[in-house]
């Protein structure tokens, strides 16, 4: 059961983008909308789940940083395409996005490897 939970994260990530790109965000807050519709907080938004995402690979599916990278980026073309499917061809933006949640992947590898190396031991 462990070992999916990244599965599920990612599932979840993609249901959320599935969401929102269909909720009409103004009808709730205009505010709401403005603020997702700001490309800094895409990004932001980006890191923070796939190194989420990333964080949990390496917790409960394997600490090679390959593992967590192909993980992240499955589970992130999963949502991308999700976004355009019916509505557009994945295009710069898309890779954009994945080079992000790579960008966040290795992070959460490369701060990892070194807490443990300062630590002399493992985390997670």
């Amino acid at each position: 059961m462990s070992r999916s939970i990244p599965l599920l994260w990612g599932l979840s990530i993609s249901l959320f983008a599935l969401w929102l790109r269909f909720a009409r965000l103004e009808t709730y807050s205009v505010s709401l909308a403005r603020l997702m519709g700001d490309e800094r907080v895409h990004v932001v938004a980006h890191l923070l789940l796939y190194g989420t995402l990333a964080l949990l690979a390496r917790r409960f599916i394997g600490r090679r940083v390959p593992v967590v990278v192909g993980t992240v980026l499955a589970m992130g073309a999963i949502q991308e395409l999700a976004q355009v499917v019916g509505a557009r061809t994945p295009g710069w933006p898309e890779l954009f996005d994945l080079a992000v949640d790579t960008a966040a992947a290795l992070t959460v590898c490369g701060l990892a490897a070194g807490l443990e190396r300062l630590r002399g031991g493992r985390v997670g």
